[in-house]
């Protein structure tokens, strides 16, 4: 059986990490647990963006968000996304 492939946004992904058993963490253990998270570059490079700011200092340790930020890197499947494109339509 296939594995599910899941993307989570960055807002998920630190949500995950500075509140513990919110919805996003649990989302997060889940996609973990059931399945392989995909990360686009831009992904990565925004979370790793958000995670050193020092607005977190407060609620987590630097080193404990970039441990995060590796073992997500790790265990994550690396996509790349050529284009986006869409259409919105009211």
């Amino acid at each position: 059986m296939n594995k599910l492939r899941v993307v989570l946004d960055t807002n998920i992904l630190l949500s995950s990490i500075l509140i513990k058993l919110s919805l996003p963490d649990i989302a997060f253990k889940a996609a973990r647990k059931n399945g392989i998270i995909l990360l686009s570059d831009a992904t990565s490079q925004e979370l790793q963006e958000v995670l050193t700011r020092s607005k977190f200092d407060q609620y987590i340790s630097l080193d404990i968000r970039y441990q995060f930020l590796t073992k997500i890197k790790l265990e994550s499947e690396q996509i790349f996304i050529n284009s986006v494109n869409f259409t919105i339509q009211l």
